[in-house]
């Protein structure tokens, strides 16, 4: 898996570029341990095909920093089987998930 962060005037965004499961997921996580000042939190998902419960659990545990210090999450681009997975659990009524953008 490769991450890329960009942080700017506390706006943080996440690109993922492959699974985000068990191994991946403590990468991930050091990734947005830092969170303090950040307003808005994007994880950029276009390049991901599989998300486990141990990703799902560090998305949920994002949101809820987020929701503590008065900020805002997206987690945007998702593959159809990766927002699927989101709604499966019911993220899609706690997250602002987005599919990918039709050209």
């Amino acid at each position: 898996m490769k991450v890329n962060k960009v942080v700017d005037n506390g706006v943080m965004t996440v690109t993922v570029d492959g699974e985000i499961n068990t191994v991946t997921t403590p990468q991930l996580a050091k990734e947005v341990e830092e969170l303090g000042g950040i307003r808005y939190l994007v994880f950029d998902l276009n390049n991901v095909r599989y998300v486990s419960s141990a990703g799902l659990r560090l998305f949920l545990n994002c949101q809820r920093i987020m929701e503590s210090s008065n900020g805002d999450m997206l987690i945007k681009n998702c593959d159809v089987l990766v927002e699927e997975t989101f709604a499966s659990v019911g993220y899609h009524h706690i997250m602002n998930v987005k599919a990918k953008e039709a050209f």
